[in-house]
């Protein structure tokens, strides 16, 4: 489980209605990591990644979500906000 998780981003979360359990995976599958003014990255699951995870036999609704969501992290590994994609990150 997440430990490592600001209040901003409990709060966001919540109100976004993103599971703790998507966080988890996007934490610790995450294939892309963007880097974004303020010292911060945004993690994701790309789409190629997350058939790879169904493949390998992860769940498939959890990692649909998981690919629909990004997490902002600073550079201590917090993650400050998440939000659902909703636009693209330039690698």
């Amino acid at each position: 489980m997440i430990t490592n998780l600001s209040s901003h981003a409990e709060i966001r979360a919540q109100q976004r209605g993103i599971r703790l359990s998507t966080i988890n995976i996007i934490m610790e599958l995450a294939d892309r990591k963007v880097r974004l003014p303020g010292n911060v990255f945004a993690l994701s699951v790309s789409q190629f990644r997350g058939d790879e995870l169904v493949r390998l036999g992860l769940p498939a609704a959890e990692i649909e979500r998981a690919s629909n969501v990004v997490a902002v992290i600073n550079c201590d590994g917090k993650v400050v906000t998440v939000e659902h994609r909703t636009r693209r990150y330039a690698n």
